[in-house]
């Protein structure tokens, strides 16, 4: 279960109802125990890495009356006899920092070689920046990328059971195209882009379940990556580096104080009429409008027109209004 979801009353309710669960902890639980809520540096500073440590907390749940209250609480792995059926175990596992967990059906047993506390996994070398590199790098011999490890059975458990929101959240979490942005509807674009490419890894390793998993995330997105910048750049150059793609500063309409109108407009025997080049909620301010205000003595005046239509020669934004005045004056 996830910490937005748990916390110690809860876990003690299903725990009397014979519901066993497990789920990571939030600090600002009311009933989570404050030994346990320690700041990352200091738990680095306190405690060697994976170590367990965990507190019995002993809410106060109501009594049940319906269906589920003739059931025997779970019975939890390596747990003393003298718990209740309402107890609580709530965690602490030193990795990068302490991270926190309650569960109703795992110890806090420090025996390494105990398979109802610790298991062996096969785990990844942290990076050079994770505040517990230099404990942890020695364990990795030869170089290795990873290694065969052990590691709490609760947090164990936890992975292999978390929800697939939980699996996207956690991959997400690698590579993450978020940064900070102050317009609201960005974050939903970095959002869904995050989601599609998490999807289309998962059905890529769906596809190919032979493929290692080592460095395949990874490894995934770099491919993902070259292959969209070789496709757009074939696209470009199908286009030929047309405006549409890259709109150069001849293309614009600014028109600036003095600026003289273009000789184009007065060649004849060419076409001067007007196609539709925009739509509307692309148009673009008239050419003409803007040289008739900058030209004005009341510029405050002169109402500057947008546009769907573009002089077929002259290639300027012109409105109805205007064309046969720019190509005259």
């Amino acid at each position: 279960m996830d910490n937005y979801f748990s916390n110690v009353e809860l876990f003690g309710t299903l725990r009397k109802v014979g519901i066993g669960a497990v789920g990571t902890g939030n600090i600002k639980d009311k009933l989570f125990p404050d030994e346990l809520n320690v700041d990352k540096k200091k738990a680095m500073k306190l405690l060697p890495w994976n170590t367990l440590v965990g507190k019995v907390v002993k809410p106060q749940i109501p009594e049940i009356v319906g269906p589920f209250s003739n059931k025997s609480a779970p019975k939890k792995r390596g747990l003393a006899e003298s718990t209740t059926s309402e107890d609580v175990n709530v965690l602490g596992w030193n990795d990068n920092g302490l991270v926190h967990m309650i569960t109703t059906v795992h110890n806090a047993n420090q025996n390494k070689n105990d398979p109802n506390s610790y298991i062996i996994r096969n785990l990844k070398k942290p990076a050079h920046s994770s505040s517990n590199y230099l404990l942890v790098a020695p364990l990795f011999k030869n170089g290795e990328n990873t290694a065969n490890l052990p590691i709490p059975v609760v947090i164990d458990d936890y992975n292999n059971s978390m929800s697939s929101v939980n699996i996207a959240d956690q991959l997400r979490s690698y590579y993450c195209t978020q940064s900070e942005i102050y317009r609201n509807w960005i974050p939903i674009f970095f959002w869904l882009l995050d989601l599609s490419i998490i999807n289309s890894y998962l059905l890529f390793t769906t596809q190919n379940p032979d493929k290692k998993r080592d460095k395949l995330h990874f490894d995934f997105r770099v491919r993902l990556s070259r292959y969209l910048l070789e496709d757009g750049k074939k696209d470009i150059d199908n286009q030929n580096l047309s405006s549409e793609v890259f709109p150069t500063s001849k293309k614009r309409s600014y028109v600036k104080k003095g600026s003289k109108r273009s000789e184009k407009r007065l060649i004849q025997g060419v076409d001067h009429s007007l196609k539709c080049t925009k739509t509307r909620a692309n148009r673009l301010y008239c050419i003409e409008c803007r040289y008739t205000k900058n030209e004005s003595k009341n510029p405050n005046d002169v109402i500057v027109r947008k546009t769907m239509y573009t002089c077929s020669y002259c290639e300027v934004p012109l409105c109805t209004l205007c064309t046969g005045k720019y190509h005259s004056i």
